[in-house]
C-alpha cells in the first residue's frame, strides 16, 4: 500500500460511501428487521432477527468511527490508512457472509418447496 492511499479525492469519496452506507443500513434493512420484530405473533426466527439487528448496529458504529478517522486524517496524517482499509475490508466481508446466510436460506427454502 502506498503512503498516500487515501489522499486527495479518494478520502472524500470514501467518506461519502461510508456515510451513505450508514444511512442505507438505518433506512432499509434495519427498519425492515424492526418491523418484523413488532409483528403481533413473534416470528419463529426471533433470535436470528435480533442477531442481524445487533450486527447492523455494530457496523454502523464502526462505520461512523471510520468516518471520524477519515475526517481526522488532516490531524492524524496517513498512519491509520492501513487500519481504515483493513476495517472496511472486514466489514465488507461480514456483510457478504450475512447476505450469503440470509439469501442462501431463502434459496434453500425456495428449492425445497
Amino acid at each position: 500500500m502506498s503512503p498516500d492511499s487515501l489522499d486527495g479525492p479518494v478520502q472524500y469519496t470514501l467518506l461519502a460511501v461510508v456515510l451513505a452506507t450508514v444511512a442505507y443500513i438505518r433506512n432499509l434493512p434495519y427498519k425492515e428487521l424492526k418491523d418484523r420484530l413488532k409483528a403481533s405473533p413473534p416470528p419463529e426466527n426471533y433470535c436470528w432477527i435480533q442477531f442481524q439487528i445487533l450486527v447492523l448496529d455494530l457496523m454502523q458504529i464502526v462505520l461512523a468511527a471510520i468516518g471520524v478517522l477519515l475526517v481526522g486524517r488532516f490531524q492524524l496524517g496517513d498512519k491509520y490508512d492501513a487500519y481504515i482499509l483493513f476495517t472496511l475490508w472486514m466489514l465488507a466481508f461480514a456483510l457478504f457472509v450475512m447476505h450469503v446466510l440470509v439469501n442462501g436460506y431463502s434459496i434453500y427454502k425456495t428449492l425445497r418447496k
